[in-house]
């Protein structure tokens, strides 16, 4: 029954979903780090996972997949070292992944460095999609302003819930890029429409850029986890530089740490985008 369950998850998943929890199942990574190899062996294991899902993409079926790999493993004593997967560890290496791909993995060490971004819907993307009041998606090609607001907040309850899913993907530190962004050539504020700047400001705009500070300062107020620090002003020794700057103004890296309870620093990094 259990073998069933693997093979009802790669058909409505995939192999890789199915290969990952069949390893966790039988605790396969925590045998395998025992061993002076163990590592680069799981590497190797995971990464040719990884490779049966793309294949899986363009193959038809489960059996049309194992006579792929089954023709790949026949070859595999020929083809020397271009056969060879991952023998390096990629465990200390920075990773860049988005937030939609880290649901579900931690990481010892997060960088959110673009966390006060946002794409607020404005009507000019068409058709606009939204939910009606059943929860059906609907799309328009003449979208009203309550369309509009309903649209832009459906998208900021997603941002709230994606910046759920990056703050807690660190085992130890999340460090925060927070800054006061502007949109064009317009000085009003954006911060707000942002999940970060909405939970920072109850949902109303940045008066002005200098107040980012005494939101900050009020969040971190009596917490010990959090620390607050002014990010260094990029050099602007040449001209081209000032022209391309982006229009942020007040930032702030916002650095929240976990206690820690013994054992080596880690090391390993993440960046969420």
């Amino acid at each position: 029954m259990q073998f069933r369950g693997y093979r009802a998850v790669w058909r409505s998943q995939g192999v890789l979903p199915m290969l990952r929890r069949l390893l966790h199942d039988f605790a396969l990574p925590q045998t395998l780090m025992t061993r002076t190899d163990g590592e680069r062996v799981l590497t190797n294991l995971l990464h040719l996972s990884e490779l049966l899902q793309q294949a899986a993409a363009e193959l038809d079926g489960e059996q049309a997949l194992i006579r792929h790999l089954g023709d790949h493993l026949a070859l595999s004593g020929q083809a020397g070292e271009e056969q060879i997967l991952r023998l390096e560890s990629d465990e200390q290496l920075v990773k860049v992944v988005t937030i939609h791909k880290s649901k579900g993995l931690q990481y010892p060490l997060v960088f959110l460095p673009f966390i006060c971004s946002s794409k607020p819907v404005d009507g000019s993307r068409l058709p606009l999609q939204f939910h009606d009041a059943d929860g059906r998606a609907q799309i328009s090609l003449q979208p009203t302003e309550a369309l509009i607001q309903q649209a832009d907040d459906e998208r900021l309850a997603e941002d709230l819930r994606l910046l759920y899913v990056a703050l807690t993907r660190s085992e130890h530190a999340c460090w925060l890029g927070v800054a006061d962004l502007k949109r064009g050539n317009a000085n009003s504020s954006m911060l707000h429409r942002s999940a970060l700047g909405y939970l920072l400001g109850g949902g109303t705009a940045l008066p002005e850029s200098v107040d980012l500070k005494v939101w900050l300062r009020d969040l971190a107020e009596g917490c010990n986890a959090i620390a607050l620090q002014p990010v260094p002003e990029p050099p602007t020794t040449a001209s081209a530089h000032r022209a391309t700057r982006p229009r942020w103004s007040s930032c702030w890296c916002l650095n929240a740490a976990l206690p820690r309870t013994g054992g080596s620093p880690p090391t390993a990094r993440c960046v969420l985008a």
